[in-house]
């Protein structure tokens, strides 16, 4: 059995955890699988497959220079000495992580770079920028960089037309089955729309929303927003409702790994986001049959999202008149999630298994 190793952060509740647990569950049926996450928490821990092999390589954050960079150089030396060429696989899954990209090309030739966002909008399509973080993670030395997108890979393409031949697509599986259905008939009053993920400015755009919902209040819309999630601004998010009165139609839940009866009681998912890879929020919006209102358009080798939803201009008014003009009645998309997930875990093994 081949032996392969991924590296990540932690596996707290995220779009990108969520996403590297479904894989690893299902790699884990074809393979000696070892994770290795910078620290060794998160919600999502316990669902991880008890044959996965778990490993924590935790670096220091000490005040004294010399000592952090000390035993980081240890701590990297020896790592490299136990692991050189020892997995036949292995993938740097949490893109940004500098260390996660160095273990993976020790760790294996055949070595892959996930790319989960569109960097070349995270950086405002700045080239400068753009090269300076994909240096950090040293893209170029990887035999694979995979992305979740084809815009994703098509924008990264313009800065690196060098390197067409290792740029793939390879989407986040779906993990479908974990999702209940009751298969009741939910009727709301209001017309509700559902953001799910991180509460984080940058590059959510939570503020569109709220401002959004504002406009069609004002055009006496019967409207209520819910918020799921975490993250650093979501006090800002909370102020900003009642310094806007907004108290009555805008409701903040907690993150959850069941995300079920959110998805079956809401009407429409909503994404202002200025920039995305490919949500896994649209996967599980479709297969509960929901509309979806967005203001960034992804595709993939199977699904191209604007088929199935309705894309909008990244600003309020834009938003606003979405959320009036979209029917709240669900779809019947009838997609098949197990093809799907089927055409994505076959693009990896041929990787895996070159």
């Amino acid at each position: 059995m081949k032996k392969i190793i991924f590296f990540s952060k932690n596996m707290q509740i995220g779009g990108m955890e969520k996403a590297l647990l479904n894989l690893l569950n299902a790699l884990v049926n074809y393979f000696d699988v070892t994770l290795v996450l910078e620290e060794n928490k998160g919600e999502l821990l316990p669902y991880l497959n008890k044959k996965i092999h778990v490993q924590e390589y935790r670096l220091s954050y000490s005040k004294f220079l010399l000592w952090k960079k000390g035993y980081n150089y240890l701590k990297r030396k020896i790592w490299t000495l136990k692991n050189k060429n020892k997995y036949d696989f292995a993938c740097n899954y949490a893109t940004y992580s500098i260390i996660g990209s160095y273990q993976a090309l020790q760790a294996s030739r055949n070595n892959m770079l996930y790319v989960h966002s569109d960097y070349y909008n995270v950086y405002n399509k700045d080239k400068t920028l753009i090269k300076n973080f994909f240096n950090s993670v040293k893209m170029e030395e990887f035999k694979t960089v995979a992305f979740v997108s084809n815009e994703a890979r098509d924008n990264i393409l313009k800065i690196y037309p060098h390197k067409k031949n290792n740029f793939v697509v390879i989407n986040n599986l779906f993990d479908y089955k974990t999702l209940k259905k009751t298969n009741k008939i939910v009727k709301n009053k209001k017309k509700t729309f559902l953001f799910l993920g991180r509460f984080e400015e940058e590059s959510k755009k939570i503020y569109r929303l709220l401002d959004a919902l504002k406009i069609c209040l004002r055009a006496n819309c019967d409207y209520e927003l819910w918020l799921v999630g975490s993250g650093k601004d979501k006090k800002n998010y909370q102020d900003y409702v009642i310094e806007n009165k907004l108290e009555a139609n805008v409701k903040f839940f907690d993150a959850t790994i069941n995300i079920s009866p959110f998805l079956e009681k809401c009407d429409i998912l909503v994404l202002g986001s200025e920039y995305e890879g490919f949500p896994v929020v649209y996967l599980e919006a479709l297969y509960f049959n929901k509309k979806i209102l967005t203001t960034v358009k992804v595709s993939d080798d199977y699904l191209d999202i604007s088929n199935y939803a309705l894309v909008v201009a990244k600003n309020a008014k834009a938003i606003a008149k979405g959320m009036q003009s979209i029917k709240k009645n669900n779809c019947n998309y009838a997609i098949d999630f197990a093809k799907y997930n089927k055409s994505i875990l076959e693009k990896l093994k041929t990787i895996i298994y070159n």
